[in-house]
């Protein structure tokens, strides 16, 4: 089927200091057939947003909304869609200029949803982020489920798919993979896997919050499993690994590290032994430069996997 055009959803809060390059990344996009509009849905305190989205004309539609957190400002751009494919992207990322060449013609080929790698941008690097592949897409919410994978700027989905299913506002953070999941369950999918857009990494975002990041995460695990008996077996795995992860998080503060402590001694004491566990659990015991430690850690780690 041939589609005529492609609706990409903005939102923004306060965060426009990168809002141009978002833009002119999504109108300056490789497929001169497609018609692209952008909804900028803006819950900022101050009219910069709106300013800069009628500076693009008719390219960039414009509409403000109380700040009452990404999931809402995403469900407000769906309702305000008119094309049939819907695109997503935050204001401080931006896509790669063959992201729609790529990603439609799966669309137009009959899958509901395609997303692709994506780079990762972090202290004036780009890391290459590998896409979750897929092994049995009858099974791929659950393969999702277990390892995460998908970014939302790499999303593109036929509006159809969201009319039945859309962003849950009960989540702060996290309501893209737990979307994505659903969607998964229900509609077929394709991955492109190279990277056709840009994450960028910003120590003030609310994905920041590690406090927040894990609540809503822990949320996230056992609403899917209530959904969704078949992910009951895998429960375990993710909280584990969410555990983890929040642990290393509070070993980076050197204000945290008994925080981080509580979490490694529960899992230690439930038997959930691991490398990375001890090898955690040994970090966080350093008097000083935790922080300093971790951090050469990661980078070591993308230098080997990336």
């Amino acid at each position: 089927m041939t589609i005529d055009g492609v609706s990409v959803i903005i939102p923004t809060y306060d965060d426009i200091s990168y809002l141009g390059q978002a833009l002119d990344s999504i109108i300056e996009q490789s497929v001169d057939s497609i018609e692209v509009e952008i909804i900028l849905v803006d819950s900022s305190s101050t009219e910069i947003a709106e300013r800069i989205a009628n500076s693009y004309g008719t390219n960039v539609r414009y509409d403000w909304m109380p700040p009452e957190g990404v999931a809402a400002a995403r469900n407000r751009g769906i309702e305000r869609a008119t094309h049939e494919v819907i695109g997503f992207c935050d204001a401080d990322d931006y896509w790669h200029e063959d992201k729609l060449r790529y990603q439609l013609p799966r669309i137009e080929a009959g899958y509901d949803i395609v997303y692709s790698g994506e780079y990762l941008l972090t202290d004036g690097a780009a890391f290459r982020l590998s896409s979750l592949s897929i092994k049995n897409s009858d099974n791929q919410h659950i393969n999702h489920f277990r390892n995460g994978g998908i970014g939302s700027r790499s999303v593109l989905v036929r509006r159809k798919c969201l009319d039945d299913q859309r962003f849950d506002e009960r989540f702060t953070v996290r309501e893209d993979p737990h979307l994505w999941t659903r969607l998964l369950a229900e509609y077929s999918v394709s991955r492109v896997p190279r990277p056709l857009s840009y994450k960028r990494r910003r120590s003030d975002s609310l994905t920041a919050d590690r406090d927040l990041g894990f609540r809503m995460e822990m949320m996230e695990i056992k609403d899917l499993v209530d959904r969704y008996p078949e992910l009951k077996p895998y429960r375990s795995e993710r909280e584990v690994r969410a555990k983890l992860q929040y642990a290393k998080t509070l070993i980076s503060d050197e204000n945290r590290s008994r925080d981080a402590q509580r979490v490694l001694l529960d899992l230690l004491q439930q038997k959930h032994y691991s490398p990375r566990l001890v090898f955690l659990s040994l970090i966080s015991l350093l008097p000083i430069m935790n922080k300093q430690v971790i951090r050469l850690l990661q980078e070591i780690q993308w230098k080997i996997t990336n």
